[in-house]
């Protein structure tokens, strides 16, 4: 996952890797347990490590240890990575994913594997604003601050008032405050309010919520 070729032993110092690359210069990069999605300054990806969710865009069930470029000619305004998915936003409002999809992360209305970059479709027109995932839950933020859900929900980190364990499409969730700030853990979620009010839902076993139980 680390992009140096053959060697996959532990690298105790900061290494530089792929020259080849830094014509482009890099812009921004998400990683996540063992794999890494990296964009370039052209707005290109490259994909390192695990790929045995097909979270790396390939159908090949091997990781991947040299930098792989996307071949999709989408032009990525930015790229988010859950446990063992993704999720890539592009600068015509177009929102695709690719990877795990075993509780609906990807939100396509169907829980399967997804290997190849594959287009989600809103029944409504939503700018979008932001993407972010936790492990196997992703999220959506509108122009207008609206929050909307899908995937794993067995800890209530979807904010929807119930724990189901899958919910495979997006799904608006109806919040009695503006949302100004946000953010995701693992499986727990937190909002910020206009007001400055601090909101969470989600996974409490160790207190990530701060609610003090």
């Amino acid at each position: 996952q680390l992009g140096l070729g053959n060697d996959i032993s532990n690298i105790l110092v900061i290494t530089k890797i792929n020259k080849y690359l830094c014509k482009f210069g890099y812009k921004n990069i998400d990683i996540r347990t063992n794999f890494s999605v990296i964009t370039t300054s052209d707005d290109k990806l490259y994909f390192i490590g695990e790929n045995d969710k097909g979270q790396l865009n390939i159908h090949e069930k091997t990781s991947m240890d040299y930098l792989r470029i996307n071949k999709d000619n989408i032009r990525c305004k930015k790229v988010i990575c859950g446990n063992n998915h993704t999720l890539m936003l592009d600068y015509d409002n177009k929102l695709y994913g690719w990877g795990n999809n075993e509780y609906g992360q990807l939100g396509l209305g169907v829980i399967s594997i997804v290997e190849e970059l594959t287009e989600i479709v809103f029944t409504e027109n939503i700018i979008i604003k932001d993407i972010l995932c936790g492990d196997n839950h992703s999220i959506l933020i509108d122009d207008s601050n609206n929050m909307y859900v899908c995937g794993d929900n067995q800890y209530g980190q979807l904010g929807l008032g119930v724990n189901d364990t899958a919910i495979t499409t997006f799904t608006k969730v109806n919040n009695n405050f503006d949302i100004y700030k946000w953010a995701v853990g693992s499986n727990h979620t937190i909002l910020i309010s206009e007001n400055r009010d601090y909101y969470v839902c989600g996974d409490n076993q160790y207190g990530q919520l701060g609610l003090g139980v």
